[in-house]
């Protein structure tokens, strides 16, 4: 279409007042018709629009160039608006990277917070659980001179703290507890209660999975036994099959059935030398 207006003057006011800043070049690069705005073209200028059609004379610049019957068409594209545009899209993305930083940063620093306290809330738990275990620790533990029972004690109730919060740590994050685990525990307190003098046997062949809550369970009932006993026993049995039975002989103290949590009570029952003690959900009958 540009190739139909006649190059005579009548047409230079219309190049003139152009805003895409229009000129038509001869083959040669001799202006024949140019818009007030418009760049003066180098003849190095000319040869890349010639090759690409389009050079970027500035950042903001970039001049077009068309051929048309005996010469050029060029006209200019005002960047500068679009580049300033990007330039502040640059600046607010740069500024929503900081601020998603940051962000990042305080939900990790939030994380950490909620993580620590959530492990503090699990530890206080488990410390409100062993406190009269850490109460006789620390009786024995000050002790001028404790004597070989007073280690084997020490020995015995640590284990048992150790034990019992890796169970409760391992149902806190299972929310279950592998039967293998409550073996290994039940036979390093066996250990610990031969080390006191105390005749020890466990007969552990359980006739399917436990709950956690018994499990946990079988540990306290235990521990709470020894400790009536103030660890002064001739013998203890351990037997966890299809009914949970531990019988104790040696000792003068006098013992009686409790409820405990959970739904579960400790049967005691009077047997020649000792007590036999069943742990039973409510409603079970044990057997004599």
């Amino acid at each position: 279409m540009t190739g139909l207006i006649p190059v005579n003057t009548q047409y230079s006011e219309v190049f003139w007042r152009s805003t895409v800043a229009m000129q038509i070049l001869s083959p040669t690069g001799e202006r024949i018709a140019v818009s007030e705005n418009a760049a003066d073209i180098t003849p190095a200028m000319l040869e890349a629009l010639k090759q690409n059609q389009h050079f970027s004379a500035t950042e903001d610049i970039t001049m077009n160039l068309h051929q048309i019957p005996g010469g050029y068409m060029v006209w200019q594209t005002d960047l500068s608006q679009i580049n300033q545009a990007l330039r502040e899209l640059q600046r607010l993305n740069a500024e929503l990277e900081e601020e998603q930083d940051l962000l990042a940063q305080e939900i990790r620093i939030q994380s950490d917070e909620t993580s620590i306290q959530a492990r503090n809330d699990i530890y206080d738990s488990l410390s409100s659980e062993v406190a009269g275990q850490l109460v006789l620790l620390t009786a024995l533990l000050s002790n001028e001179s404790p004597s070989t029972d007073d280690w084997n004690c020490i020995c015995l109730i640590g284990t048992y703290i150790k034990r019992f919060c890796n169970l409760r740590l391992t149902y806190q994050e299972q929310q279950t507890i592998p039967m293998g685990d409550l073996a290994i525990s039940l036979q390093d307190i066996a250990k610990c209660m031969k080390n006191l003098g105390i005749r020890t046997s466990l007969d552990f062949c359980p006739t399917s999975n436990l709950e956690p809550e018994l499990i946990l369970l079988i540990m306290k009932a235990l521990e709470e036994i020894l400790e009536e006993a103030d660890f002064r026993l001739t013998s203890v049995a351990i037997q966890i099959s299809d009914t949970v039975c531990f019988e104790i002989t040696g000792t003068d103290r006098e013992f009686v059935p409790r409820f405990l949590e959970g739904g579960y009570r400790l049967q005691a029952e009077k047997v020649p030398a000792g007590y036999r003690f069943l742990l039973l959900k409510e409603g079970e009958v044990g057997q004599s």
